[in-house]
This record gives C-alpha cells, sequence and structure tokens, in this order.
C-alpha cells in the first residue's frame, strides 16, 4: 500500500507527530510509574487512531481491514482513559477495587473489539468515490459501539469533576484536572460530531476531522505539564527541546553543504561527510550549553543540571564557616537554578522555641509575617519534604500562617532538618517564569535541605564559639591579670618558704647531731651504769632525734631540688647488684611482715648514673612497697631490657592509692588518705622526692593502683646514662 500525501493526510501525519513528541516525554519520565504509563498508552492508542486514518484514506485494497482497525483504536481511546481517572491524580480506591475495575473496563472493551473484527456485525462495508472519501455501511448494532464510546467518556469527566471538587484535592490537582478535562473534552466532543454521529447519518467528508481535533488535548496538556507540573515531565521536555535544538542546528548546515558541495567533489565527498562529521561533535557540547544559558537567561525553563548544582553548592559550604557567607551561597544557588522570584532563611531557636529571620531576598515587603507557629513548627519536625503551598496536605492548608505565606508569594516551605531536629526554615518564591516547581526541583531541594542544615547548624556553632570566645577571652584576660598578681605574691611566699626550710633545715642540722652524739655516749654508759628505764629513754630520744634528722635532711633534699642546687655525678652501676642490696637491707623488715619478696632481674649493662639520686629514688620505692603492703602479702621487684631503656617495676599486693587521689601522689608534703590511717608517720616527701630524682637521672616514673588491691610503679632509665651536672652536693 502507498500512502497517500495529500494536504489531509500530510496534516494528520503532523498531529500524529505532535502527539507521539507528547506520549513519548510521559513515558520516558514515567515509564516506572503507572500513572504516567497509562496516560502515555492512551496516547499511543491516538495515534493508532490518527495511522489507521491514514491508511484507511490511502488504502485501495483490504479497505474494510483498515476501516474496522479505524474503528477499534478508538475503543483503546475510551478504555485507557476512563482508567486513567480512577488513578488519577492519586489512587483513592484499594489496589483490588481498582484492579477488579481495570479487568471490568478492557473486558469491555475486548468484546467491543471483538464485535468489530467479525465483518458484518458492526462495520458491513466500505464503498469507495473516487475524489472524495470513502463511505462505511454499519449495522444495526453501530449504536452499540456509539453507547460504549459516549459512556466511557461521559462516566471519566463524572470522575474528574467529581474529583475536582472533593475536599481533599489541592489546588493544583485541581488546575491539572481543569486543563486535562477541557483538552479532552473538547477534543472528543468534537469527534463526536464529526467521527461517530455524521458518519452514521452517512456524511464522510469531515470524518478524518476528530483526530486533527486531538491537538486540543495536546495543546491544554502540554501547558498543565509545562505550567502546572501535570505528570511532572516538564524537565524531560525541555531537556529533549534543547538536544532537538542542538542537533538541527548542527543538521540543517550540514545537509546545505553536503546539497552544494558533493556534486563538485565527486570521489571525495567522503572528506566531506568526516569534516561535517568531526565539525558536528566538537560543536555539539557548546551548542548544547548555549541553548540550555539561553533558556535560563531568556525562557527561565531552569534547565539545571542537578548533580552540578548539588555539587557546586556543596563545595560552596565546605569552603565556609561563616552564617552570612552560608546564607548567600544558599540563595544564589537556588536563584540560578529555579529562577524563583524570593527567598528566605529562618533559623530555629530550639531553647525559646520561635524562628529568627536570618536572610531574606526580595521578600521585605514580608518580613513582618514570616512567622511559624507551634502547629506548622510540629509538622515540619515530622517531615523532610518540601512542602508545596499549591499541594498542601488538608489540615496545614487551614493554618493561618499558610494564607499569609501566599499572599507574600512564598511557594514552598523547606524544612532544615538534622536527624530528629529541626535547624530551620528555607521559603522559596513563585519562579520568575510562573513556573511550578516540578519533582526533580522538590529532589533538589530535600538534598539541598539536608545540606544547608549541616552548613547553618555548624555556622551559628561558630558564630556562638566565637562570640563565646570573645566574652571568654576578656575574662580570662581580667582573670589572668589577676592571677599574674596573685602570682607574683605566691612565688613571693614560694620563695620566703623555700628560704625558710633551707635555713631552719641548716640551722636544725647542727644541734640536732650534736644530740645525736650526746645520746650515743649516754647510751655507752660513759658517765656510769644506766637503769633500765633510762636506756628506754635515751633509746626512745634517739629513734625521736633520728626522725628529725631524717626530716631536716628531706627539706634540705627539696629545697636543693627546686633551687637546681644537686650535683649530679654519673658513674657506672649495675642496677640489678644495688636492687639486691637495697632488698636485703629491707629484708628483715618484709621477715618480720611475713611479705614475700620476689626479684626476677634479667642481665643489664652498667649504666652511668649518680649513686645518690638513683639509691634515694630505689629506697623510697622499695620502702613505700614494703610498709604499705598486706601482711603475708608478695611483693615483686623486676629490671628488665626494653628499647633504649631500664625498665623497673615494683609491685605491691597492698592498700593500693584511691583513684580520687591519685594525681596528688608525686606532690610535696601529699599522703593518701589510707595512708596516713595505716602509717601515721611519714612526712609526704618521699614520692616528690624520688621522682625528681629519677628524672635528673634522665628517666620516668608512673603508677598503677586500685585500692585496696595493690600498686605498681614503673621506673624506666635511659641506657646510655645521665648527664653531669654541677651543684652543691647530691642527695643526701
Amino acid at each position: 500500500m502507498i500512502i497517500v500525501f495529500d494536504v489531509i493526510n500530510i496534516i494528520l501525519i503532523f498531529i500524529g507527530a505532535v502527539n507521539f513528541v507528547l506520549g513519548f516525554f510521559v513515558f520516558k519520565k514515567g515509564k516506572s510509574n503507572n500513572v504516567n504509563r497509562i496516560y502515555a498508552y492512551s496516547i499511543f492508542a491516538i495515534i493508532a487512531w490518527i495511522l489507521a486514518m491514514i491508511f484507511y484514506r490511502s488504502a485501495t485494497t483490504n479497505t474494510l481491514f483498515w476501516a474496522q482497525i479505524l474503528y477499534i483504536s478508538p475503543t483503546f481511546i475510551a478504555s485507557t482513559f476512563l482508567y486513567f481517572t480512577y488513578i488519577f491524580p492519586e489512587r483513592i480506591e484499594s489496589v483490588s477495587q481498582i484492579n477488579l475495575k481495570r479487568r471490568l473496563i478492557f473486558t469491555v472493551n475486548l468484546l467491543l473489539v471483538v464485535l468489530i473484527a467479525i465483518p458484518g456485525l458492526i462495520v458491513v462495508d466500505v464503498k469507495n468515490i473516487i475524489g472524495s472519501e470513502k463511505e462505511i455501511y454499519f449495522s444495526n448494532l453501530y449504536f452499540l459501539y456509539f453507547l460504549y464510546i459516549a459512556f466511557y467518556f461521559f462516566f471519566a469527566y463524572y470522575r474528574l469533576f467529581r474529583r475536582y471538587f472533593a475536599k481533599n484535592t489541592s489546588r493544583i490537582e485541581r488546575v491539572q484536572i481543569l486543563y486535562l478535562a477541557i483538552g479532552h473534552q473538547l477534543s472528543s466532543n468534537l469527534a463526536f460530531i464529526t467521527n461517530l454521529i455524521l458518519p452514521w447519518i452517512g456524511y464522510f467528508h469531515v470524518n478524518w476531522l476528530g483526530q486533527v481535533f486531538t491537538f486540543f488535548n495536546v495543546a491544554f496538556t502540554g501547558y498543565a505539564i509545562v505550567m502546572h507540573r501535570l505528570l511532572d515531565i516538564k524537565v524531560v521536555a525541555r531537556r529533549y527541546a534543547v538536544y532537538f535544538a542542538s542537533v538541527t542546528t548542527i543538521a540543517a548546515p550540514a545537509f546545505l553543504v553536503q546539497l552544494f558541495l558533493k556534486p563538485y567533489v565527486g570521489a571525495y565527498g567522503w572528506l566531506i561527510d568526516i569534516a561535517i562529521l568531526v565539525a558536528g561533535i566538537s560543536v555539539f557540547t557548546p551548542l548544547k550549553n548555549y541553548y540550555y544559558d539561553f533558556s535560563n537567561r531568556y525562557l527561565f525553563s531552569s534547565l539545571y543540571d542537578t548533580k552540578k548544582v548539588i555539587r557546586d553548592l556543596s563545595d560552596k559550604l565546605r569552603s565556609t564557616i561563616k552564617a552570612e557567607e552560608v546564607y548567600h551561597h544558599i540563595s544564589q544557588t537556588l536563584t540560578d537554578a529555579f529562577h524563583t522570584r524570593g527567598i528566605a532563611l529562618l533559623t530555629y531557636d530550639e531553647k525559646k522555641k520561635i524562628f529568627h529571620l536570618s536572610y531574606q531576598r526580595d521578600f521585605e515587603k514580608c518580613s513582618q509575617v514570616l512567622a511559624i507557629s507551634k502547629g506548622l513548627t510540629s509538622y515540619l519536625l515530622s517531615t523532610d519534604e518540601p512542602l508545596v503551598l499549591s499541594d498542601i496536605p488538608k489540615g496545614i492548608g487551614k493554618m493561618k500562617e499558610i494564607s499569609d505565606f501566599r499572599s507574600c508569594g512564598v511557594a514552598i516551605i523547606n524544612p532544615l532538618n538534622l536527624k530528629d531536629r529541626l535547624i530551620g526554615v528555607m521559603l522559596l518564591a513563585d519562579k520568575e517564569s510562573g513556573d511550578t516547581y516540578n519533582e526533580e526541583d522538590i529532589q533538589v531541594l530535600n538534598v539541598i535541605g539536608t545540606q544547608a542544615a549541616i552548613a547553618i547548624e555548624n555556622a551559628l556553632s561558630y558564630e556562638e564559639i566565637r562570640r563565646f570566645n570573645i566574652t571568654l577571652q576578656k575574662k580570662v584576660s581580667d582573670a589572668t591579670h589577676k592571677l599574674k598578681l596573685q602570682n607574683e605574691e605566691l612565688q613571693k611566699v614560694d620563695t620566703m618558704k623555700s628560704e625558710f626550710i633551707s635555713i631552719a633545715s641548716h640551722q636544725l642540722r647542727t644541734p640536732l647531731t650534736a644530740t645525736k652524739w650526746a645520746l650515743e655516749f649516754l647510751a655507752k654508759g660513759k658517765k656510769g651504769k644506766l637503769t633500765k628505764q633510762e636506756v628506754e629513754t635515751i633509746g626512745d630520744l634517739r629513734t625521736s632525734n633520728a626522725r628529725l634528722i631524717k626530716l631536716v635532711n628531706e627539706l634540705l633534699n627539696v629545697s636543693r631540688l627546686e633551687e637546681s642546687r644537686v650535683r649530679i655525678d654519673p658513674k657506672p652501676m649495675d642496677i640489678t647488684e644495688l636492687l639486691k642490696g637495697l632488698v636485703h637491707e629491707f629484708m628483715p623488715i618484709a621477715e618480720k611482715m611475713n611479705q614475700k619478696i620476689v626479684e626476677q632481674y634479667d642481665h643489664l649493662p652498667p649504666i652511668n648514673l649518680d649513686e645518690g639520686l638513683i639509691v634515694k629514688a630505689l629506697h623510697n620505692f622499695i620502702s613505700n612497697g614494703i610498709k604499705y603492703n598486706k601482711e603475708n602479702g608478695k611483693f615483686v621487684i623486676t629490671a628488665k631490657k626494653k628499647g633504649k631503656e631500664a625498665l623497673l617495676t615494683f609491685q605491691d599486693h597492698g592498700i593500693g592509692i584511691p583513684k580520687a587521689e591519685q594525681p596528688n601522689i608525686f606532690k610535696k608534703f601529699y599522703r593518701a588518705a589510707n595512708a596516713s590511717a595505716s602509717h601515721t608517720e611519714g612526712t609526704g616527701l618521699g614520692m616528690y622526692i624520688a621522682k625528681s630524682a629519677i628524672e635528673l637521672s634522665g628517666g620516668k616514673v608512673w603508677f598503677e593502683s586500685i585500692e585496696g588491691k595493690g600498686t605498681t610503679f614503673y621506673v624506666t632509665l635511659p641506657l646510655t646514662g645521665s648527664q653531669a651536672r654541677e651543684g652543691e652536693k647530691s642527695l643526701a
């Protein structure tokens, strides 16, 4: 069959192409969406009807077959459109109910198709008339066909009408239904006359106009898609339009070049093809970008790259921590992408439960009404989705601030939530083009909302910290000045104290030493035989005198340490032998308390150490380990090589050190409460001197302790030994 390209068929081909573009965009955007898919099927049924008319008009044979196809295809237009009204704008019935109605709708449709397909039941014959339109003869059952088409369309319009006036239908849904119904009614009602009624009475001269009238449906549906977010295919349509414009711009001059140049190059025509291909590839991307920019700048089409917008904003927000810059970046990004008339950012004060207007652009006249009630705040806390005011939920739409927002041109309220916390709210005005926000815009706002919430929270935290730092800096400055004065006074007092201790110690040492020798002289009985009571009294005096001498020596040691007057004279020493000697010295005391001393020594090389310092330190660790150990307890002393150091440990299983008092153990004149309770004697200087002596030897000291379970002191000494230093003398 040869297609006749007369004026009518050319018009039909154009109408078919227009319908195909609409159907392609609807299906391409939402092939996984039932609403878009079913509406696309109804458009494809219209295209089939248009093609059937073209083939019917062009056919010279099998005209009855093409007439049957011509009347079968509209049945699918009616059935798919009726089914579409059950799922648009949203499913209001259960899935099982919709499935039942779908089976009923298409079962009746298939029965009618069978009746049309059987020759003679509805379509009887076709008469070819030269120079005029063909005539079709119908049987008396044609009225069933008419009733089917009329009832399906009428019932579909009834459903749209009922849905339009439903209470839970949003404003944007009403607008979408209105344009959809107008477009379909204009197309179908006019087609009823030209393609159903007039052929029934034998008039076939305009039976092709019904297909042309579908242009009304395309026009109104297209307008609703572009202006009112119908089926949400606007972005896809625009995007393909940009690609089409880019390809056309390249193809048109390429065709002209081939048309005029190829006849002159002969066998080298392939060079022109290659040149055109290379040129086309090189200019396609710049052309596409130009059309994108042109559309955004002059047509406000918002043909933005979703990923690029999100990525660019993310990069900008990461580059700053200042609130003003964060607000500016968010505003600039959304303005460039959406061409919104205005934007406002409100931050939420969680403590006071109020919003603060932190940033606004072109909302000056409405700044007084940009308030959010507790009810709307609760709703925003419960959702992460942008709230489109033209598609507002029923309960939310009754709130007073919603009408205030609408009067100020607010189109979207976008909550800025972070987990279960509301950071703020972003308000967007209508687009400059008058377009509604589509699904892709909503998705972008959803992602940007999270980015903005994080950035704003960080910026507000930074601002709060900055203000706090300014206040703190002033307070610290004032306190530092006071502390400086107090410290100077304390240093004077400490110096006086150290001087007093040093002088007092020196002054006490001489008489105490003299007393010691005098008591020893008396104890030997050089002045005559002593009674038992006199011996005991002299013994007590000698013990007290020894304690005083020890205390004076400790005070002198502290004084030398504080004033850095300790001389360090390192000599090779065998640490293990030194430890064995000290243990032997304390063995009688340990045996008296039934304590077991365990020694574990590795072979260590001789270490250059000052004998006075190291003996004093180790003596204190062993003394404390035995003194504060339990009776029948075990005291473990180890010495081993660890890297470039010697590691010594002193582990007892005694009273331990309370956790709260552990930070003070190495302080002067400090004794733990449980130590004072178990042994009343003690100066609180032993650990201070031991730690200072080890550190002067180049080592370190630390401990681990659990109250009631024992303490382990750790000592490290460098195998390289300590450094010599000039001084008054070593520790006594």
